[in-house]
C-alpha cells in the first residue's frame, strides 16, 4: 500500500492533534449543586475572595463558545461584545457584594434556583436563585441574590455572573 507523500500528512495530523487538545465543550469547576454553589459563593464573599468567586462563574470560553451559540441572542448578536457587557457588570456587582458581606459573622442557611428552567439541548438555565444565610450577631435570616442565574451541565453548576445589590 502506497502511503500519501508527507505534505499531506503533516496537515492531516495537525488537525487530529488539535482537534483532541483544544478547548471542551463542558464546564470547568463549579459545583455539583445550586446548594453546593451557594454555600462556596457565600463563604468567598465573607473571606473576600474575588479569585474563588470568579472560580465559580462561567469563563469567558464557556460563555462565548460553550453557551452563547444555542442562545437565540447568538442569531444576531456578537458573544464578544455581550461577554464584555456581563464582565463590565458583573465587576461592580461582586464588589458590591463583598463589601456586603466581607468580615460578617453569617451562617449559610441554603441556595435555591425557584424560577423557571430555560433548556438548551446540553445544559439548563436555572433563575431565580438566591442564598438564604442568618446574620449570627442580628440572629436575623436574610436572602440576598447575589447571583440570580446558574447554569447546569453535566452535572457541573456555576454562576452566570454576579448581579447588583438589590
Amino acid at each position: 500500500m502506497r502511503r500519501p507523500p508527507i505534505p499531506l500528512i503533516l496537515p492531516l495530523l495537525a488537525f487530529t492533534l488539535l482537534a483532541g487538545c483544544g478547548p471542551s465543550d463542558e464546564l470547568r469547576g463549579g459545583a455539583p449543586s445550586v446548594e453546593a454553589l451557594g454555600r462556596e459563593v457565600v463563604q468567598a464573599l465573607v473571606a473576600g475572595d474575588t479569585a474563588a468567586l470568579e472560580a465559580f462563574r462561567t469563563t469567558e470560553h464557556e460563555h462565548n463558545a460553550v453557551l452563547w451559540p444555542r442562545f437565540p441572542a447568538a442569531r444576531s448578536g456578537d458573544p464578544v461584545l455581550a461577554w464584555d457587557n456581563v464582565q463590565m457588570r458583573n465587576a461592580g456587582a461582586r464588589a458590591e457584594w463583598i463589601g456586603a458581606f466581607r468580615g460578617r459573622r453569617v451562617r449559610y442557611d441554603r441556595a435555591e434556583c425557584s424560577g423557571k428552567v430555560e433548556e438548551y439541548g446540553s445544559f439548563q438555565i436555572l433563575r431565580g436563585c438566591s442564598v438564604t444565610v442568618t446574620d449570627l450577631d442580628g440572629q436575623r435570616a436574610w436572602t440576598p441574590r447575589p447571583f440570580d442565574r446558574v447554569v447546569r451541565m453535566g452535572g457541573v453548576h456555576k454562576v452566570i455572573r454576579y448581579v447588583e445589590v438589590d
